[in-house]
């Protein structure tokens, strides 16, 4: 049942939800729910949780669970929680539900508030206790409140992550989720639903509900590793009267749960800013390691203590490297601890190990740690353009982030959701939304509408799920459909409107590229007829065949239309438009992607415009990627390894240990659509590409390019088990031992599944 909704006789749906009495559901509220239950000891009990908009669950005062995953109403998570090993006796189930109304994070979505909850259990009386119902206690708890905007100094920023908390320790139900914490006063939850989808179809929670598809976030224990300017010996006593301030170091941006944990401290007020990196005074960034004397800024949260022992943390994680604490006692001294972490992502496995020649191995290893560590920042409910400032989830992001996890992780779960999430996106006009799930504005980058039919593509190709493509090729003519609408007579697109993103290039305008005043842009011309062969590709394996050749003779048209307009004998180069004022790499490289030029053309046009300073060149480590599946398409695969030097010099430049949003001055230090050479390298390196004859790996291509590279050694991961290759030079060949699940296709000649021992010459 994932990626579908509930039966309608499914009993979730007939279940009654709850709220707060007298507590609005569409504004701000964190509203506490308990319920107690006694049972004969059980291995397992089953519940059926959601809640608009998060829930964080508890049972017997212990964090088991929190949800639901991110989406829209029309695709609302419920999660299976497993209460484990239960003890005969007396028990609490309890739940905080978050709903931030107007001031929801942009990526968080949700109807009015509620919670439903629906045991799977034939005992009727415990069925009847964990059922949501008038019997469960609520509590509207006023101790913590938003604080709106991050703490930025004077200057405003881009900052779309959702509030910060502020607690007041002395208004808190301390030890409320615990068995012996008496709510008698709580008053009882109203049922605001007797059933969340009637016979009728109407959808009383304003949402319909379906499977969860994703497994829990982790939660593992983590510490900051250094404190700056001075040593701190834990705990930290600060006398009464005293301002203290502390910078603590984490070493590497992360996503995590704090907690602060103290005693003492009346009427005190602790501060914690989240800070991504240190900032100068003139608002750049420093060497990320270089934090003495700097500014801190990002997410703040106010703790405010009220004399006993208390722990502090917060409704959602924060995105940070640095937290600047600023501690004022009053007339009670306060006994800090040394503040712990709870590090939260998606749960992915470590890729399988590279082995490397000595005198290339730190290199390569260097970038291959900062991709990793970047593409678990950005893996979480969503797939994240960027945990510290936006979280939101864009096709553009995702397209080199699912090619991550399929070939290095052996996931397409959490790209299936995404693919699922951008479809559900779409306007009337056809094309999806920039970025989705969002409650924001509307923002669309028609650009990324083309990236979602590739997404499909590379989902059949690399991992089959040939019904779920299926399912979804319409989204994928509409949206093509959209482009059609474009076409000029001449076979150039008409002007682009909104935003047609490619690249933070210099030679573009806030990334789009240069459109004539009646469009007629190659660039996007050219995607447009990558795209459409996409799709022609598509319909062949997965869809409907007899459209295949449509869509392949219109992208020939639109090449042939762009190499006819765009051409300039002069430079020898694709122009951005026929007016011919401006080149671009980005130009060669689609022109390339879509087929528009032979591959013995294409290497021309790449060696005549990279690091030609009169040709605009790619600004950021995301089309980079593009600029490598050229080199491939062209018969340069072996260039690859002459671009591996941005990434470790980016890294180095700036002291990072993720990658950045771009190459000069990123404003995001943790961006995944950077990730591309770690997955180049398997398909390049060790040779190992899906053969498109074959959908879902069934059939692998084999053609190594070791490049500078004596020794390389690796896995690549298929739907059908793991290729295992390792590739020896010796003088003039490659000797090569692969072990493989699938057939492999060694230029004409095909081997079939198993070991096989081959000799290249380079």
């Amino acid at each position: 049942m994932l990626f579908q909704p509930y039966p309608h006789a499914h009993p979730i749906n007939h279940t009654p939800a709850i709220w707060a009495p007298r507590v609005p559901r569409n504004q701000y509220a964190v509203v506490h729910f308990r319920t107690r239950f006694t049972t004969r000891a059980l291995k397992k009990l089953p519940l059926l949780v959601t809640a608009s908009m998060r829930f964080i669950a508890y049972l017997d005062g212990q964090l088991i669970a929190r949800g639901p995953s991110r989406s829209d109403p029309q695709r609302w998570h419920v999660h299976e929680i497993i209460l484990k090993n239960l003890t005969p006796g007396p028990h609490v189930l309890a739940f905080t539900v978050l709903h931030y109304g107007p001031l929801a994070p942009y990526a968080q979505m949700g109807p009015k508030a509620f919670l439903l909850v629906r045991p799977d259990t034939n005992d009727q009386p415990l069925r009847t206790a964990l059922t949501t119902g008038p019997h469960y206690r609520c509590y509207h708890d006023r101790s913590i409140s938003p604080i709106k905007h991050p703490y930025w100094g004077q200057e405003k920023r881009y900052f779309v992550v959702g509030p910060s908390d502020h607690v007041d320790a002395a208004k808190h139900p301390w030890s409320w989720p615990d068995t012996n914490f008496n709510d008698r006063t709580w008053p009882a939850a109203q049922v605001i639903a007797d059933e969340a989808q009637d016979i009728w179809g109407n959808q009383k929670l304003h949402c319909e509900l379906r499977p969860n598809p994703l497994p829990p976030m982790t939660e593992s224990p983590e510490r900051f590793t250094r404190a700056i300017g001075e040593n701190i010996s834990w705990p930290l006593n600060i006398k009464p009267h005293t301002k203290r301030t502390i910078l603590l170091d984490r070493g590497t941006i992360t996503n995590a749960y704090p907690l602060l944990s103290l005693r003492g401290g009346k009427n005190a007020r602790i501060a914690c800013v989240w800070s991504e990196a240190p900032y100068n005074a003139d608002g750049s960034k420093p060497q990320r390691h270089d934090a003495l004397g700097k500014n801190f800024f990002g997410q703040q949260d106010i703790f405010l203590p009220d004399g006993p022992a208390r722990t502090f943390t917060t409704l959602w994680f924060r995105s940070f490297r640095y937290l600047h604490l600023t501690i004022e006692t009053k007339a009670a001294p306060l006994t800090l601890d040394e503040p712990q972490l709870r590090a939260t992502g998606l749960p992915l496995p470590k890729p399988a190990p590279l082995a490397i020649d000595a005198s290339h191995a730190p290199q390569i290893q260097s970038i291959d740690a900062a991709i990793y560590r970047t593409i678990q920042l950005c893996a979480h409910e969503t797939f994240f353009d960027c945990p510290h400032f936006e979280q939101c989830q864009f096709p553009g992001d995702s397209d080199i982030q699912t090619l991550y996890h399929y070939l290095v992780l052996n996931s397409d779960t959490l790209p299936r959701k995404a693919i699922d999430d951008f479809l559900a996106s779409r306007v009337p006009a056809g094309i999806v939304q920039c970025r989705w799930p969002t409650n924001s504005h509307v923002q669309i980058i028609p650009t990324f509408g083309l990236l979602t039919v590739s997404l499909l593509r590379d989902l059949l190709l690399y991992r089959g799920h040939a019904e779920f493509v299926r399912d979804r090729l319409a989204a994928a003519r509409d949206t093509i459909n959209y482009y059609e609408r474009l076409l000029r007579p001449d076979g150039l697109l008409a002007h682009v409107p909104y935003a047609p993103f490619i690249d933070w290039s210099t030679g573009f305008t806030a990334g789009n590229p240069p459109q004539d005043p009646a469009g007629r842009s190659a660039i996007l011309t050219l995607q447009f007829a990558r795209t459409l062969n996409h799709l022609a590709w598509l319909e062949t394996h997965a869809g409907m065949p007899e459209l295949a050749p449509r869509w392949r003779t219109l992208a020939a048209r639109l090449n042939k239309s762009v190499v006819t307009a765009c051409w300039s004998p002069k430079h020898k180069l694709i122009a951005d438009t026929p007016a011919k004022r401006s080149f671009s790499v980005h130009a060669q490289v689609m022109a390339i992607l879509a087929g528009a030029v032979s591959p013995a053309r294409g290497a021309q046009l790449l060696k005549r415009s990279l690091d030609q300073p009169h040709i605009t060149q790619p600004g950021t480590l995301y089309f980079r990627h593009y600029v490598i599946e050229a080199f491939k398409a062209a018969n340069l695969a072996q260039k690859f390894y002459d671009l591996l030097p941005v990434w470790s010099n980016i890294l180095t430049k700036f002291g990072m240990n993720t990658l950045p949003e771009s190459d000069k001055t990123p404003r995001s230090d943790c961006h995944a659509w950077g990730a591309a050479p770690a997955f180049q390298l398997l398909q390049i390196g060790l040779g190992i590409s899906p053969d498109p004859a074959a959908p879902a790996f069934t059939r692998a291509r084999f053609a190594p390019h070791l490049g500078p590279l004596q020794h390389l050694a690796g896995t690549i991961h298929t739907p059908h088990g793991p290729i295992h290759v390792s590739l020896q030079r010796h003088g003039q060949y490659i000797q090569a031992k692969i072990n493989s699940p699938v057939p492999i296709r060694v230029g004409a000649r095909t081997f079939k599944a198993g070991t096989h021992d081959l000799r290249f010459s380079h």
